[in-house]
């Protein structure tokens, strides 16, 4: 998955698709998620520069004016798709399908949703949310079919959504706390059908979506970093694919997570080069900053810098590395048997 950041790591498959207006949220999860919705103060959403992702914490809303905001009538995002009976005389058939097939997605009926939206796929946002309905199913190869036909017509992108004042936006879980945020555009669309690519093992036509964004001047951390996992996978790794995420990775700076898990990248591109001091001095930068990053992710970086040192001969630093991951994680890949080996 072109999310998961590193490769031992992989995020829980669903997505979630908010429709918001005016501080209203709804939000609709794969089979078994609750139907919430929100006001003011009960999320901060906040964006972490330069990575395309959201720091979501939940808000403990008290006072008056907590209250007060609880007891505003909010106009729910799925009233917004109820036509009336002289309102639907004067809309398109298709457009009725889309709107009908918008609501039962939001009901969590995705087979109806598609039912529905099948009927609509004249218009680009119909193939999107078809694309998200397929996804939820686990049908990839439905989802590929209709993200691609979201794709070729891009410039009608969220025409519908916005008549209608709605605005989906598919979040994937990277973390508990982080999401991508993908909506339907260009940069959205592409990311989702990398997801779906990889799912179906097809690698170059992943690697071909994300270099999309990449030529269009997309240059956010987040595509850099879903481009070099793809270009690092088994059957695309060789020296040149190495050169291209070092290129990726140039002049990165250790600013969040996200960079951190590039970084690492980084240091297997170097290693597969033959460069392993560079290799080394890079995993070292990475490891520098610890608040924000995911303990398996530190892990990997000191196993990967630890099997350098070994390599290197330098055996009690290899020690060091590998005794701080059996510390916190004795049952870490093959971290045990190297201490045992080490020890003999």
């Amino acid at each position: 998955m072109g999310f998961r950041m590193w490769r031992r790591i992989r995020i829980a498959p669903g997505i979630t698709l908010n429709l918001s207006k005016t501080g209203a949220s709804v939000s609709i999860g794969p089979r078994g998620a609750k139907y919430t919705i929100g006001t003011h103060g009960s999320r901060v959403t906040a964006g972490i520069p330069g990575t395309g992702l959201y720091y979501t914490e939940k808000l403990h809303t008290g006072g008056s004016r907590g209250r007060e905001a609880a007891q505003q009538p909010q106009q729910r995002p799925i009233d917004r798709l109820n036509l009336g009976f002289f309102r639907r005389i004067f809309t398109p058939k298709d457009e009725q399908e889309l709107v009908e097939g918008t609501r039962q997605f939001m009901l969590e009926d995705y087979e109806q949703a598609l039912s529905h939206l099948q009927q609509a796929l004249t218009i680009t946002d119909a193939a999107f949310l078809s694309g998200a309905a397929a996804l939820n199913l686990g049908r990839l190869d439905d989802a590929a079919k209709y993200f691609e036909s979201a794709l070729t017509d891009a410039e009608h992108l969220s025409a519908f959504f916005g008549k209608y004042g709605i605005m989906p936006q598919l979040q994937m879980p990277i973390t508990p706390e982080v999401t991508a945020v993908l909506g339907p555009d260009t940069r959205g669309v592409c990311l989702l059908l990398t997801e779906v690519y990889q799912g179906l093992d097809r690698l170059q036509d992943a690697v071909t979506c994300v270099k999309r964004l990449l030529n269009a001047g997309d240059n956010e951390v987040v595509v850099r970093l879903s481009l070099a996992e793809l270009l690092l996978e088994p059957g695309m790794k060789d020296s040149n694919t190495c050169k291209e995420v070092v290129q990726l990775a140039k002049d990165v700076e250790n600013e969040s997570f996200v960079h951190t898990a590039l970084l690492l990248y980084k240091a297997e591109a170097l290693i597969c080069l033959g460069m392993e001091d560079a290799a080394k001095d890079t995993l070292t930068y990475g490891l520098r900053r610890k608040k924000g990053r995911p303990a398996q992710l530190l892990h990997e970086m000191l196993y990967q810098r630890a099997m350098i040192f070994l390599s290197q001969g330098q055996n009690s630093r290899a020690r060091k590395d590998l005794e701080r991951i059996f510390a916190q994680d004795p049952d870490f890949m093959d971290v045990s048997d190297q201490l045992q080996r080490l020890s003999s």
